[in-house]
This record gives structure tokens, sequence and C-alpha cells, in this order.
């Protein structure tokens, strides 16, 4: 099946992902470490496939992976209605690439590792402030 959200050329290929950050749900002895800027508790990514939405969301102990049957845009239109900041991101990655990996697995270094985006940081903040210097744009 051809994907119109991947663009080939030869090694390199590119995918639109978008981060969504927010507070944390539930109270964790994590929060210590993600809690000290609002709105950036936890993050999680997603990417469109045709129709359907794939969301990648690393929780306490497992990793959620869900395809919605729903737009990425009907998504993030109510995502942004519950108070979430999202980004988006056209990230080219090369095939061969070894993709860098902070020393802790967290939300933000796991959905970093997914999309295949360099990232030795810890937080969801720390993501937030890379992807925005890297050029993505928040939506």
């Amino acid at each position: 099946m051809d994907n119109p959200n991947i663009t080939h050329d030869e090694n390199i290929y590119t995918e639109k992902w978008w981060f969504v950050f927010r507070d944390r749900l539930n109270e964790s002895w994590f929060d210590i470490f993600t809690n000290h800027r609002e709105g950036f508790g936890h993050v999680f990514c997603m990417t469109q496939i045709g129709d359907q939405t794939l969301v990648v969301d690393p929780k306490m102990g497992r990793v959620l992976n869900v395809i919605y049957n729903q737009p990425t845009n009907d998504m993030i239109k109510e995502l942004k209605a519950r108070g979430c900041r999202i980004v988006f991101a056209l990230l080219p990655k090369e095939l061969d690439k070894y993709t860098h990996r902070g020393l802790f697995i967290t939300c933000a270094s796991h959905v970093a590792y997914n999309a295949g985006f360099d990232f030795m940081g810890f937080t969801p903040y720390q993501l937030f402030k890379k992807l925005i210097k890297k050029g993505a744009i928040e939506i």
C-alpha cells in the first residue's frame, strides 16, 4: 500500500508526525521530573495513515499503539479543545541512520525515537524546545 504521508528519495524518506503535549492525568513519582512546567507532563505522538491515525502513547510500564478510524485533523481539533499543545514536524529519515536516544526511557525519549528524531533529553518540555529549534511548528 502506498502511503501519501511518506515521500521517498532513494535512501531518505520523510514522515509527518504530530507530537501532543499535555499535563499528566495521574499523579506519579515521576512527576518530580516533568510537572514543573504546566502542559508538559506527558507527550505522545501520532501520524496519519490514509484516513486513519496511528497513535503511539508511552505509558508507565507499556506503550499504547492504536490505529483510530479518524483523520488526524479531526483528532487534532479534539485534542486542542482539551487543552493539549501540538507540534507538527516533517522528519526526514535516512534509512541506514542510527537514531540517538538518551540514557533513560521516558515518554519524550520514546516518541522521539519512534519518530526517528535524535533526542538525548529527558522531559516533554525538552523535546518541545528541541522540536521547535529544529523547525517544527506549534499548531
